[in-house]
């Protein structure tokens, strides 16, 4: 008895390091790569969309932002995914730069009450090295490039065209708009 306890313990040890399931999206480091780790409703979602979709990794990103911390990284982003509340519902939402097959795109996985839906946001046939996205939190932001102030009542996203520009994009009344904060 005590010999099949301590093999389930180390059994349960073994698989101590492996992604859990949550119900909600998270960021996480995995083998020296962050990802976005989607709950089985996103999953399903997006396995529904393009089950051959992959999040875009770092090493595809610009190393010199790479290598001096430049790029963002917290618990609700990385350079190629944001989480927040896009629509405002209090479900977390999901904004992911991606590849489908030999597309580069950039999708929205949005709660639609009890399910999700995916949004594709953009379909590039290139992202830059420099291009990345960042949370951005409701609150009052003043453009230098826009005379009117953007009230943001819920999570956006920001496009980052490192050191060529940047734009809020938000979701309102159903529709994504853009509001220029670099240029």
């Amino acid at each position: 008895m005590k010999k099949n306890i301590a093999i389930l313990l180390i059994i349960l040890f073994s698989f101590s390091n492996f992604v859990t399931a949550s119900d909600k999206p998270v960021i996480k480091k995995l083998n020296d790569e962050y990802t976005i780790v989607l709950p089985v409703s996103m999953q399903k979602a997006l396995d529904v969309y393009d089950p051959e979709f992959k999040v875009r990794p770092m090493k595809e990103f610009d190393q010199f932002y790479v290598e001096n911390n430049v790029y963002k990284v917290s618990e609700k982003e990385f350079p190629s995914a944001v989480i927040g509340d896009f629509n405002g519902d209090n479900i977390l939402d999901a904004a992911i730069l991606g590849y489908s097959k030999n597309k580069k795109k950039f999708i929205y996985i949005m709660s639609k009450g009890n399910d999700f839906k995916i949004l594709e946001f953009y379909d590039y046939s290139d992202f830059g090295p420099d291009e990345a996205i960042a949370y951005v939190p409701p609150k009052l932001y003043q453009s230098d490039y826009i005379e009117k102030p953007l009230d943001l009542k819920t999570d956006a996203i920001e496009w980052i065209y490192y050191e060529k520009g940047a734009e809020i994009i938000y979701y309102k009344d159903g529709s994504f708009l853009h509001y220029a904060t670099a240029d």
